[in-house]
């Protein structure tokens, strides 16, 4: 399987302890894109009100993936690097799945990303992820 990215849907909680996805729900939708190892490369850098909007997002970085404005951050509390791509001044599209120990990782898991946006497919079923704590209240 080669890489894709994957559309993120808001599930809902049924018990507490078991997630479904939500019918009809209403964004923030997101999306991921993975590796054919199945390891996430990167997601999307904001959230989306609906999945057409999300895979119009994806449409445009496939033609930005190459030319975007790349930039890494070193957490200070964590010690772990991170990298972001943006559109423009301020247009963040898409930043890195997790931290990185060393620059040198950081900077090639973004040339991964680059090397596979631009052809990687669209799953066409939305994958439900669960909602975080701050959309669940």
């Amino acid at each position: 399987m080669s890489a894709r990215f994957h559309v993120l849907t808001p599930v809902l909680a049924t018990d507490g302890s078991s997630w479904r996805p939500a019918t009809g729900a209403v964004g923030p939708y997101a999306w991921r894109l993975l590796g054919a190892n199945n390891r996430e490369l990167g997601r999307s850098a904001t959230v989306f009100p609906d999945a057409a909007a999300c895979e119009t997002s994806i449409a445009a970085l496939r033609l930005l993936a190459d030319r975007g404005v790349a930039t890494s951050t070193r957490d200070g509390q964590r010690g772990t690097w991170t990298w972001r791509l943006d559109a423009g001044p301020g247009v963040p599209v898409a930043r890195s799945a997790r931290g990185y120990v060393r620059q040198r990782e950081c900077q090639y898991a973004l040339a991964a990303f680059r090397d596979v946006a631009p052809l990687a497919e669209v799953v066409q079923a939305v994958v439900p992820r669960p909602m975080s704590r701050e959309l669940r209240s």
